[in-house]
């Protein structure tokens, strides 16, 4: 009896002193640039066939965006908004102050996401720094884009394995599986006048090549003809109207159809972006990056020193769906607020992010890594200077100390980065090169 009243106490009093040990010591966060207009002009057959009965918005007019792929003056808001929500969160889990640090991609709407998540940082009175200058101008940095930053030869029979898989199964993707979410595009698009427009469902070639010289391929080396890629686009722009809050396709589909549509930017982005190969081409920098500020590995490569316990980097959704596919990393919508959930697993959301978080714990160190973003009905009714919180939902991976969320020791962590990480596309310091292309 007295046994188990001392065991009562023991688990009153003495737990609750052990769980106070735990101290957080630093995170790392992988942000996705915040609501941008579309990337170019999608009325311009320069870059899109014409597919669409109506003409796309404009920067400008209707995105409130300087130029195609600016950030919006919303978006802004948005990230802003977000900012202080994290120096708000983390000046509780830090009570005795921190220190942040922003490095972002050299193109406009990373930067001036980063610099929208400072302010919000300096609202809450949090010290925080920003660069983005570890490349000249005009180069690619290759943390974000290995590939085109001249980071390895990818392997010719890797890349025409991909490419024939995708070849091979586009159209049963496209008329099976996919196929009534693709007959929404298809109302959506509106081509009834097709001496102006040509309809999507027409097209049939579908078929994916691969290109190994990253002067003259786009942002992967895997090109996919047809009609998925305009799918990809068109459906994330509908999602990014839809935050920015403008009326979305044309206003001819409803809230719910919008969501089912971004599966199909999904499916893009499961075969060009989460293939294992093309993973580690254009991850494997980032990997190592995360890995050696959360291990405070002090070299000379890192963008961001230990000098600060908030590490934001921000990049892009192909960067936040690379590095989830080679560290194996997933995560779902269930748990977010209405209107966010009923997404595709993995989603990254405008300035969503990857957060890696280093625990002190009684029994050692721990890595914790979480998804957090705001709600897309949150962005669309975010208000300048309004709260706008975000939520957070667990990551899964294998390995982890915790049946419901990412949870690896430090060095367990250490070994699975060093175990995906191909160092055949690792840059040397800061840039990489153009060795074999």
């Amino acid at each position: 009896m007295r046994a188990r009243i001392f065991v009562a106490l023991f688990l009153l009093f003495a737990a609750p002193l052990l769980a106070a040990q735990d101290r957080l010591e630093q995170v790392v966060a992988l942000f996705r640039h915040g609501i941008r207009a579309p990337l170019h002009d999608l009325n311009d057959p320069k870059y899109y066939k014409t597919y669409a009965g109506k003409a796309w918005p404009a920067p400008e007019s209707a995105w409130g965006a300087k130029d195609w792929g600016g950030l919006t003056r919303h978006g802004a808001d948005v990230a802003q908004a977000l900012g202080k929500d994290y120096a708000d969160h983390y000046k509780r889990q830090f009570p005795a102050g921190f220190k942040a640090f922003f490095y972002a991609d050299i193109d406009e709407r990373t930067k001036d996401t980063a610099r929208a998540l400072v302010r919000g940082f300096r609202s809450a009175n949090v010290p925080v720094d920003f660069d983005w200058r570890a490349v000249r101008e005009g180069e690619k940095d290759p943390l974000f884009h290995a590939f085109k930053g001249y980071c390895g030869k990818p392997s010719v029979e890797a890349l025409r394995r991909i490419a024939s898989d995708i070849s091979r199964d586009a159209p049963d993707l496209i008329k099976g599986k996919y196929g009534p979410t693709f007959q929404l595009l298809y109302g959506a698009l509106n081509c009834t006048d097709t001496t102006k427009c040509k309809k999507l469902e027409s097209v049939d070639d579908n078929s994916a090549t691969y290109c190994i010289d990253a002067d003259h391929c786009d942002s992967s080396p895997i090109r996919w003809a047809g009609q998925f890629p305009y799918a990809n686009t068109a459906t994330e722009v509908f999602l990014l109207e839809y935050a920015n809050n403008m009326d979305y396709a044309w206003s001819r589909v409803s809230e719910a159809d919008m969501r089912k549509m971004v599966h199909l930017h999904d499916v893009y982005f499961e075969r060009t972006q989460r293939d294992s190969y093309l993973a580690q081409i254009d991850a494997s920098n980032l990997v190592r990056e995360i890995n050696d500020t959360l291990r405070d590995e002090n070299k000379e490569c890192r963008r961001i020193s230990n000098a600060y316990q908030f590490a934001g980097l921000v990049g892009h959704d192909t960067n936040i769906a690379s590095l989830g596919s080679l560290l194996g990393l997933t995560w779902q919508f269930d748990t977010a607020p209405e209107g966010t959930a009923g997404l595709p697993k993995n989603d990254p959301l405008p300035a969503g992010a990857l957060v890696f978080e280093r625990w002190k714990r009684s029994e050692g160190t721990f890595i914790n890594i979480s998804y957090v973003a705001q709600g897309l009905k949150e962005m669309r009714a975010c208000k300048p200077d309004a709260k706008c919180p975000s939520f957070r939902v667990p990551v899964l991976c294998a390995g982890s100390v915790k049946k419901d969320a990412c949870e690896l020791s430090l060095d367990a962590f250490n070994s699975l980065a060093n175990k995906v990480a191909n160092t055949d596309f690792q840059s040397s310091c800061r840039t990489c090169p153009k060795v074999g292309h």
